[in-house]
């Protein structure tokens, strides 16, 4: 179990630093198709272990993200 949490955790970590990087810096490091595999695994863990889930940690519940400064609002 305790793999298994770790790669849940490392999952996670990644998950969050891609879209940092694509989201807020705007320079990909990772693959949509490479994005998409990480989110899926960590999906299916999540989904096969929800005693692991924290509400406050699934990338999958994870509401809003943090945006480029540089963007105007719209209005």
């Amino acid at each position: 179990m305790e793999s298994l949490e770790k790669r849940i955790k490392e999952l996670r970590d990644l998950i969050r630093h891609y879209d940092r990087r694509y989201y807020v810096l705007s320079d990909p490091e990772v693959s949509d198709k490479g994005y998409d595999d990480l989110f899926r695994e960590l999906k299916t863990l999540e989904r096969n272990n929800p005693e692991l889930i924290r509400s406050d940690r699934s990338e999958e519940r994870r509401v809003g993200k943090e945006c480029r400064s540089r963007w105007s609002p719209y209005h």
